[in-house]
């Protein structure tokens, strides 16, 4: 019956299997003899397992202590097994204290488990067994009372069982996995290198013996992750930060893709995770290191592109949509997020750190361009990257000082849930949220908690491919677009790609907008201004799909509400907290265009000449700002503005229009940019440049807003929107993909 108990578990074993066992020991007291040790043995270890497999109210292990004790008894110093029944009492003890607390409970364990070690013979096949128990008791003595001695002891015990237990012993995986767990629990204390490169060589040796059907095979790369993140934050290399980072990725990477289900059963396991990929996202700044190059800095983070998305995804799937938007927030955007930070102001910091953090700032912000070291000299580059390190050290060791100071414990560090919510004051924010867990809407409003919605009928596979068939669908509808003849022609015809740009649109306002409108309540149409306003901030392959045009027959996600994008809810905040309300007097707009490039492969923009007249017709007298002739398309004969005149006007502009032609870079993000009559303005140009009086931008080119395939670099918002709202501007018109001169001159009009 014990057998089957410990086999099956069910309740109703367990109470028959007991109540045999009480009954035989009754019988062998009326014999008025004592009972056999083996018979109270097998009694105790059934209450052991009914106390810890019921809801117990403390009868069950009273009586098992008190059976212990009698085998103690009937069974003297001297008997052949005694260290065995030794460890039983302490293991038992040890289940009284976690249910009562008692601390005496623990101290007669501790007592108990010496005797045990000190008894058990050493060429015995469990003889490691009573060295594991007084390891694992003493772990927990100095969880309660504190004593680094107990930590230090159960590293010594556990290390001293390794070095007798057998790989084939059946228990070898348990024994490894404890000494693992108190080799952590030190490092965690003293923060010694040798503890955790044990704790990972045996987490890895072990992972490297068990098959992946084995029970303890979740549990060792569980191990194994947790000490490897361990070990990350204690890295002040840049470059083993790195990889210390993608070996917790791929670790990441297999728990979820092959343990979700038993993350999904074990709660304290699911928790523990997502505490790690809050850990794991932490780093992210570190690997993003103040390189020599803003390219470096961006390739940097591609290593941890979908762990933001994993780690937030993981949250919504246990129901915790606040650390999820913290993840989100300070995993996807952490290009932007150390670029901000080095502009951030330092006024308010008391004044012992004030100079030596703006100094270093501004150092720090200070970048080579890309051609700067293609034909370096070694020596000069390593000493540039030493520089940059040591710059960069100091500067964090500074913040953390600042962080000591009471009022700044938060200074320059990533946003809370409490602060991020603000992104919504002035209407919902709808964060969409794509991994290959899952998919969800988050919906933040104003007041109340955030709500998640499951979007359980998409998939991030349609996203991934319905993004790259969008985007190839826009592109060979824009031959289309060429001029006002070829559009009427094609007016009455739907071909193949235009069914299946609709079906797109189908499915993302059946399975993604409508949801979010009936969360919000949007039921009815409404008339131009009276529609309700949203802010839309996509994540993943959502980025790629245009969410406000979603629709199908009457019902349009235009009809219902206006629609923004937000590349990160901070990016919102930090726009609206610095708007200062411009009078009419004091608008300054930069109206420019380029017409004709002197770079061949672009075609000439006709219509942006009277694209600039209508615009600049619409401003108030004064408001222009004046081009040199040469710069400006409607007078010269060059083609338009130059690239290093619009670099000295933008920062007097106020609102910007820009007419011109505009790239996405798919391979290299930074050069993106603005074709200019005589260059191409990239991302990496404009970076440097403050513009404190911007407040609008409308990009009238192509591709402004569309960013990088996501498969093949980071999930950091880069293009030239995101640039602007950068630089300066609070608000950015921009497109998301080819857009012909008609389409744009209706949108401006």
């Amino acid at each position: 019956m014990q057998r089957k108990c410990f086999l099956t578990c069910t309740t109703e074993d367990l109470d028959k299997a007991i109540d045999l066992g009480l009954h035989a020991i009754e019988i062998e007291r009326s014999n008025c003899r004592r009972p056999r040790f083996s018979t109270l043995t097998v009694v105790a270890n059934l209450l052991d397992l009914r106390h810890q497999y019921t809801l117990s109210d403390g009868r069950d292990i009273e009586k098992s202590v008190t059976i212990r004790h009698e085998v103690l008894e009937i069974c003297p110093v001297g008997f052949r097994d005694r260290w065995e029944l030794l460890g039983n009492l302490a293991m038992t003890l040890h289940l009284r204290f976690s249910w009562g607390g008692e601390l005496d409970d623990l101290e007669k364990a501790v007592r108990l488990s010496r005797q045990a070690v000190d008894e058990a013979p050493t060429d015995h096949p469990r003889g490691f067994a009573p060295a594991i128990l007084l390891a694992e008791i003493l772990s927990l003595r100095f969880n309660e009372v504190g004593d680094l001695a107990d930590l230090n002891e159960a590293v010594h015990w556990s290390t001293r069982a390794m070095a007798i237990v057998s790989p084939s012993v059946a228990d070898y995986s348990t024994v490894v996995l404890g000494t693992v767990s108190h080799l952590c629990s030190r490092f965690t204390q003293l923060f010694a290198s040798e503890d955790i490169e044990m704790a990972i060589i045996l987490s890895e040796r072990l992972l490297a013996s068990i098959p992946a059907d084995h029970a303890d095979h979740v549990a060792a790369v569980y191990s194994l992750a947790k000490s490897l993140l361990l070990r990350g934050p204690m890295q002040n290399n840049t470059r083993d930060v790195r990889s210390k980072f993608l070996g917790i990725a791929r670790v990441l990477g297999i728990i979820q893709t092959s343990y979700g289900d038993i993350l999904a059963a074990e709660k304290s396991v699911s928790t523990t995770l997502l505490d790690m990929y809050v850990q794991a996202v932490g780093l992210l700044p570190r690997i993003a290191f103040f390189g020599l190059q803003l390219q470096a800095r961006l390739q940097s983070l591609i290593s941890g592109q979908h762990i933001a998305l994993a780690g937030a995804s993981h949250a919504l799937n246990m129901s915790f949509p606040q650390v999820a938007i913290e993840i989100l927030e300070q995993g996807r955007a952490v290009f932007w997020t150390h670029a901000l930070r080095l502009r951030s102001p330092f006024d308010a910091v008391p004044i012992e750190f004030r100079h030596r953090l703006s100094s270093l700032a501004r150092q720090l912000d200070q970048v080579s361009d890309s051609t700067s070291y293609s034909t370096p000299d070694p020596r000069i580059v390593e000493a540039a990257a030493m520089r940059r390190r040591q710059q960069s050290e100091e500067f964090n060791r500074l913040l953390d000082e600042v962080r000591a100071v009471t009022g700044f414990q938060r200074f320059l560090l990533p946003d809370q849930f409490s602060t991020l919510a603000k992104a919504a004051e002035r209407g919902p924010v709808i964060v969409l949220v794509s991994s290959t867990l899952a998919c969800h809407a988050i919906v933040i409003r104003s007041c109340g908690d955030p709500v998640t919605i499951s979007l359980s009928s998409v998939t991030d596979a349609w996203l991934l491919e319905s993004g790259s068939l969008w985007r190839s669908v826009v592109t060979k509808a824009r031959s289309t677009l060429r001029n006002r003849l070829k559009l009427a022609k094609s007016a009455g015809r739907i071909t193949e790609r235009h069914a299946k740009a609709e079906e797109i649109l189908q499915r993302l306002w059946v399975d993604v907008v409508t949801p979010v409108l009936e969360e919000l309540r949007v039921e009815v149409r409404f008339i131009c201004r009276k529609r309700p306003r949203i802010w839309w901030c996509p994540t993943g392959h959502f980025v790629h799909l245009p969410i406000h045009a979603a629709g199908v027959g009457r019902d349009w996600c235009s009809d219902f509400v206006v629609s923004s994008y937000v590349p990160t809810l901070g990016s919102l905040i930090s726009a609206r907290e610095s708007y200062v309300p411009i009078e009419k007097r004091n608008v300054r707009a930069l109206v420019a265009a380029v017409s004709h490039s002197s770079m061949t492969q672009w075609e000439d923009l006709l219509a942006t000449e009277e694209e600039m007249c209508a615009v600049r017709e619409a401003l108030p007298d004064g408001a222009t700002i004046a081009l040199p002739p040469s710069d400006d398309a409607l007078i010269g004969v060059e083609g338009g503005i130059s690239a290093d005149t619009f670099l000295h006007l933008l920062p007097q502009a106020t609102i910007l229009h820009l007419a011109c032609h505009g790239q996405q870079n798919p391979e290299n993000p930074l050069m993106s940019g603005f074709v200019m009559r005589d260059n191409l303005l990239t991302i990496e140009t404009l970076m440097p440049v403050a513009l404190p009086r911007a407040f609008m931008a409308f990009l009238s080119a192509c591709e402004t807003a569309k960013g990088t395939t996501f498969q093949n670099h980071p999930d950091q918002t880069v293009h030239l929107a995101a640039t602007m709202l950068f630089a300066g501007f609070k608000s950015v018109i921009a497109t998301l993909w080819y857009v012909a001169e008609l389409t744009i001159w209706k949108v401006y009009s």
